[in-house]
């Protein structure tokens, strides 16, 4: 668990569905990402109804210290996985939940070479390699995410009617008032956080002049122009004009949930709880 929405919302499923839950969280001793999940880890520990663990690894700081052109990301996150791993392993766990969106799915092919860019573990195909794999060498821990096919702006939105969300931390500098996250409005993530949340009615903190220098900066770590366009469609709503020459306009697939082929290990029991979650609350 980070402590950004997609490890919310999947350990919020996994515990609607009475799964005995133990959130794994990774404490970078170093300076790289050493804020996040502190508070969620730090609330679901004080409390017996929540098994929680942390991994602690200089290792992970040291990769991040490689230069971004030799595969900064793909370093750290491989030996992050791994370690995730042994700590499901040594409590004998029978499933890894891993909190990702689906838009990393489709790999990119250099030098003949098929990868996921940074994040070729937020891939079905991901889970269903490293899976089979677990299973040839005999350990019997299955990797799967249960919010792929659900948009960022779907997931944060859903995080909202848990309770979870003042916890939710997204970048290396969080700024807290009375409690809640508030984004630091200069990162790029954080600004992408800010603009989903103003965009579904769940933060009055959004400042629009964030953006100033750069309208179309909101959009540029969306995924798909349909987000895109129901978010600047929300945010008008709303009351924000943002000057971009995108189009305005609301897109009812970005908030709903459809399981494919590629995702085999979603249960049934799942996708209805994602569902319900969806049609019971109020429409954006």
């Amino acid at each position: 668990m980070s402590g950004g929405k997609e490890s919310i919302l999947s350990y919020h499923i996994m515990k609607l569905l009475g799964c005995k839950v133990s959130g794994i969280f990774v404490d970078y001793v170093g300076r790289i990402k050493r804020r996040e999940g502190q508070r969620l880890y730090n609330h679901l520990a004080l409390s017996s109804s929540h098994n929680v663990s942390r991994i602690k690894s200089d290792l992970i700081d040291l990769l991040c210290l490689v230069p971004l052109e030799f595969g900064k990301h793909s370093m750290y996150l491989s030996p992050t996985i791994c370690l995730i791993l042994m700590q499901a392993y040594s409590e004998r766990l029978s499933g890894l939940t891993v909190g990702n969106e689906y838009d990393n799915t489709c790999p990119t092919v250099q030098h003949n070479v098929p990868y996921f860019g940074d994040n070729y573990e937020q891939s079905t195909v991901f889970e269903r390699k490293i899976s089979q794999y677990l299973k040839d060498i005999g350990i019997n821990i299955v990797v799967f995410s249960p919010v792929y096919n659900l948009s960022e702006t779907c997931i944060q939105w859903l995080v909202s009617k848990t309770p979870y969300l003042k916890f939710q931390e997204s970048c290396m500098s969080p700024v807290e008032s009375d409690g809640q996250y508030i984004s630091c409005g200069s990162c790029a993530k954080c600004k992408r956080i800010a603009v989903m949340k103003a965009s579904v009615g769940i933060d009055n903190t959004f400042d629009p002049s964030i953006f100033q220098d750069d309208p179309n900066h909101i959009v540029n770590s969306q995924s798909g122009s349909d987000e895109i366009e129901t978010i600047l469609y929300l945010l008008y709503k709303r009351g924000y004009h943002i000057n971009s020459k995108i189009q305005l306009k609301f897109h009812p697939e970005v908030f709903s949930y459809t399981i494919d082929e590629l995702h085999p290990l979603i249960s049934k029991n799942i996708q209805d709880i994602i569902v319900d979650a969806i049609s019971s609350n109020q429409k954006v």
